[in-house]
């Protein structure tokens, strides 16, 4: 975002009653939460995580999201054998 659009939107979100220091992008989200950027997103658009769509943007407001599914674990093959 610009930094006209970014300031205006801020004051937006702030002035609904939104703590601006627990407001995350969808990548900073992505990444603490371990998921990908698109995934996020979906998330958002399902009302699963809570969030606003500033013009194009997502600004995600709380990171209270649980997984319904384990993720997946990595198989290590090893090579050789006995």
């Amino acid at each position: 975002m610009s930094g006209i659009l970014a300031k205006y939107s801020l004051d937006i979100i702030s002035n609904l009653g939104y703590n601006i220091y627990t407001m995350y992008s969808v990548k900073q989200a992505a990444e603490k939460l371990g998921l990908s950027d698109r995934h996020v997103r979906l998330l958002l658009e399902g009302g699963e995580i809570k969030g606003k769509k500033l013009g194009h943007y997502w600004v995600v407001l709380g990171l209270n999201y649980n997984r319904k599914r384990k993720p997946k674990r990595m198989v290590v093959k090893q090579k050789g054998g006995s």
